[in-house]
């Protein structure tokens, strides 16, 4: 999506706004797609792990007498949140550098077309 509004970005920069300012807005949005996916995905693993797992395996034991122990754990969540926000830092910087790679009237004037 930031590859798409290369236009939008060389619009900002003609009317004055500096790379840095540009960077820092896509670097923003990124992180904040992660935080609000990752607290989504939480909410959602949590509410789906502590409710229908927990039915299915009280349902497994009463019908077949076969035991299975199951833990919650909230451990490999800071981790794999961790994960989301360096990759959106990369991708945010990747965007950034591919965007930029040709002036602001050949940017403008490239989505023309």
């Amino acid at each position: 999506m930031t590859l798409a509004r290369t236009k939008e970005f060389a619009i900002f920069q003609s009317m004055g706004m500096s790379r840095r300012k540009i960077f820092q807005m896509i670097l923003w949005e990124c992180l904040c797609y992660v935080l609000i996916s990752s607290v989504i995905a939480v909410t959602v693993g949590c509410l789906y792990s502590l409710t229908i797992l927990k039915m299915s395996i009280r349902q497994e034991l009463l019908s077949t007498g076969w035991v299975m122990t199951y833990r919650f754990t909230l451990f490999p969540l800071p981790i794999l949140v961790l994960v989301g926000l360096i990759t959106a830092v990369l991708l945010a910087v990747f965007c950034f550098c591919r965007s930029e790679k040709k002036s602001v009237v050949e940017r403008i004037r490239q989505m023309e077309m």
